[in-house]
């Protein structure tokens, strides 16, 4: 199956606000509702106050747009207090003893289970959102990647095989935050392909 990856950014230049919303309308994520009112009432918003960039993945048939999944980046100010190793301190920001540091953010992945037969899969979205880091990163640089997720064993393995490491187990909005070295997304990067 043939799929674009399109910056909603770029979409909101040739198509209007109401025509976009009544596209991603069709979208469906009922394993996690946060990821799809983030895309229906939120993603529109932060794109034009520069908060983060959303990815739609498209395919195009002959008759219509299906909207397959999406991803959200961003960048993120990580607190890198005592409850973090200094190796990971080290991984994520080059230094032992560094307090903070900013890594991409992936703040929204998901797949659109409105569709029959929707073959795209968690290595897919990963794969294109870690494409685009890749390429944000040989443009300014940049040292690590950071997820947050909630405690679900399906999605902190899920993150494990793919490298993340746990950075730290935030318990006041339930939310772990996992880490990746950049470094270390050529040779995966190569793998998910």
């Amino acid at each position: 199956m043939e799929h674009d990856v399109v910056p909603l950014n770029s979409y909101l230049t040739y198509a209007n606000e109401s025509e976009i919303k009544h596209f991603m309308s069709t979208f469906s994520c009922p394993v996690n509702n946060d990821i799809e009112i983030f895309l229906k009432e939120k993603s529109i918003k932060f794109e034009q106050k520069n908060f983060s960039r959303t990815y739609l993945i498209i395919h195009n048939t002959y008759t219509e747009q299906l909207l397959l999944g999406y991803f959200t980046l961003a960048l993120k100010v990580l607190n890198l207090d005592s409850s973090v190793s200094n190796k990971l301190k080290k991984i994520v920001s080059g230094y032992s003893n560094k307090k903070e540091t900013t890594v991409y953010l992936i703040g929204q992945i998901g797949k659109n289970f409105n569709i029959n037969h929707n073959q795209i899969n968690g290595d897919d979205l990963m794969c294109y959102a870690l494409e685009a880091i890749i390429n944000a990163s040989n443009i300014v640089g940049g040292r690590a990647i950071a997820i947050e997720c909630k405690d679900i064993d399906s999605l902190t393995q899920f993150y494990k095989k793919l490298g993340f490491e746990l950075l730290t187990n935030t318990q006041y909005n339930e939310l772990q935050t996992y880490v990746l070295n950049i470094d270390k997304l050529n040779w995966l990067y190569f793998y998910v392909i």
